[in-house]
């Protein structure tokens, strides 16, 4: 994937407000720059972007700088859904199995650090998995009903069916770890949540259901529920899931495809804007900004403070500044870590030990060089997640009496400690 990144100056936008007009400051949404060349939905992780490709790959950039990504590795499978905790990723395709010379469908459990695949499961077609959910070590998602991946154990995925007719294909599936929420359209009827709980996480039991306008859109965090539908923003505290208590709703002159929640602000993105609105401990608004210049978005993510927002049309990822809006300071971005040598003995004789500061984020290359700088032995490294140490030895029985070079090129910066070999 060619990954083009244009830097836009920091701006200003002008507000319009959704409410009646507010005594607080309204905080301006700014745009930092527009990053091109991104085909496909986007997923975020805590520092990372997933881009669904459409011509069927997964890949993954790495946010150096917030509207800079560099494109940190690609997975080359047809993902269609992909979920993710703090270690792991979560995908699933349509895949052709070697053994039974059949096409199914397969999830598959790949470990963030350097994306290996660790687990999976495979069915055969006509179990297509639908919109997933994270609980612990399970992972509820709709196979003609309600089924139950258990990876706790990786070598051996486990999983269960659960016949639930509310299950078949729900637009969205959602957990706070005490109860799940589904939403789905009904024949001839308005949406409608359903909320399952999760007292035998094996067998949910649904406890309370929600009619809501069409397509809603859901965000759970803590015990308080966010759903946008019909041009409305509701809350609802779920405490007690099986008598979900109503605290407020808001009028809004646009249909969010995109919710959020950071702190005590509400994200909400369009097809046309973007909207941030900050809420006090009643949930009255405090202050509220939203973007001026009008495009066509289609998916959104959020890393940190920083809200991507793509546009089909052409392929543009905007990238906003929600600093202010969320009222977080200090965001400037991390400059990328060098690597590091540290060898002993040195002078050595029989073998040298060589500790190299592997950076995150970068693939990290050692080159053994003779004084001349010819290459005598090289070591690659794959990006990591965080700094890590590598020990690497030397054996010095082939090596003439002399000077060498250990060097540690990665994160674009390049790095050498000279060596003495004695014989």
């Amino acid at each position: 994937m060619e990954i083009q990144v244009n830097v836009v100056i920091f701006t200003v936008i002008s507000l319009t407000f959704l409410f009646a007009p507010l005594a607080g400051v309204c905080a301006p949404l700014q745009v930092i720059g527009q990053i091109e060349g991104i085909s496909g939905e986007i997923r975020a992780t805590n520092d990372r972007l997933i881009v669904m490709s459409h011509d069927a790959q997964v890949d993954i950039l790495n946010l150096p700088f917030p509207h800079a990504p560099s494109l940190w590795t690609t997975i080359e499978r047809p993902g269609e859904n992909v979920l993710l905790n703090d270690t792991l990723m979560f995908t699933t395709s349509n895949t052709f199995d070697q053994r039974s010379q059949a096409y199914g469908q397969s999830l598959e459990i790949y470990e963030l650090r350097h994306l290996n695949l660790v687990g999976g499961h495979w069915d055969q077609m006509g179990n297509r998995i639908g919109a997933m959910a994270l609980v612990e070590s399970k992972i509820y998602t709709s196979q003609e009903g309600l089924s139950l991946y258990d990876f706790s154990d990786l070598d051996t995925v486990r999983r269960k069916t659960i016949r639930n007719d509310d299950w078949s294909f729900p637009r969205q599936v959602l957990s706070n770890g005490r109860c799940l929420l589904t939403s789905k359209q009904l024949d001839r009827q308005p949406d409608k949540i359903f909320i399952y709980g999760l007292n035998d996480p094996e067998n949910p039991v649904k406890i309370a259901e929600l009619t809501t306008g069409e397509r809603p859109v859901m965000k759970i965090a803590a015990n308080i529920l966010y759903i946008t539908a019909n041009n409305s923003l509701i809350i609802y505290d779920l405490s007690n899931p099986s008598d979900p208590m109503r605290l407020k709703a808001f009028q809004l002159d646009f249909s969010p495809l995109y919710i959020n929640v950071s702190g005590t602000a509400v994200i909400l993105g369009g097809r046309d804007m973007v909207y941030i609105v900050e809420l006090d401990a009643e949930y009255e608004i405090l202050q509220e900004s939203r973007t001026s210049e009008r495009h066509f978005y289609t998916t959104f993510g959020m890393v940190g403070p920083y809200l991507y927002a793509h546009y089909s049309p052409t392929n543009t990822l905007y990238v906003y500044n929600c600093s202010e809006a969320l009222g977080v300071r200090n965001t400037e971005p991390i400059m990328p870590e060098i690597p590091d040598i540290s060898v002993w003995p040195n002078p050595f004789n029989v073998t040298l030990s060589a500790n190299i500061s592997i950076p995150a984020n970068a693939m990290t290359q050692i080159n053994f060089l003779n004084v001349n700088g010819h290459l005598l032995q090289r070591w690659e490294f794959k990006p990591t997640f965080s700094r890590e140490v590598r020990r690497i030895t030397i054996p010095g029985n082939d090596l003439p009496s002399g000077s060498f070079y250990l060097q540690a090129i990665g994160a674009g910066h390049s790095t050498s400690v000279p060596i003495v070999h004695l014989k």
